[in-house]
């Protein structure tokens, strides 16, 4: 259940919604603005995100990726930060007014009442301006150690 303490956010690409969908769906592009994954991020999918020096991924499933608004990970395990267990990052785009794309990020079930709540809030202000900046230039900024240890 969405609460509105929950994390969310929402950036400017200067992009097509269909652009940075694709971004979203392709495994292999994830370790050039967040981590590295393997498997799959279409629908129904699963993928395993590894961070430097953690043994164990994250491992989500793909609950949706509608062509080209809407991406929505569910979070199955996940050692290191058990507490998003249970959790469901959304990606929803739409056609900006002013031409590119607006992301609304929500990550259901990551609120202040987690022990990881302020970590996992500056990760996310992190990769999200990470991903606009790979899908605009071609080069973000992926995950790095300190961040998350």
């Amino acid at each position: 259940m969405t609460s509105t303490l929950d994390y969310a956010k929402q950036i400017h690409i200067n992009a097509t919604p269909e652009e940075v969908f694709d971004t979203l769906v392709a495994a292999a592009r994830f370790g050039a603005w967040w981590a590295p994954a393997t498997g799959s991020a279409e629908q129904a999918g699963e993928l395993q995100v590894t961070f430097d020096g953690i043994d164990d991924p994250l491992t989500m499933r793909v609950r949706q990726a509608t062509r080209p608004s809407t991406v929505i990970w569910d979070v199955e395990a996940c050692d290191f930060l058990p507490d998003w267990v249970g959790s469901s990052p959304t990606f929803t785009l739409r056609l900006s007014s002013t031409g590119g794309c607006d992301l609304r990020f929500l990550h259901e079930g990551l609120n202040p009442r987690l022990e990881c709540y302020e970590m996992c809030r500056a990760g996310w202000e992190t990769y999200l301006p990470s991903l606009r900046d790979y899908v605009e230039r071609g080069a973000g900024i992926p995950d790095v150690h300190a961040r998350i240890g």
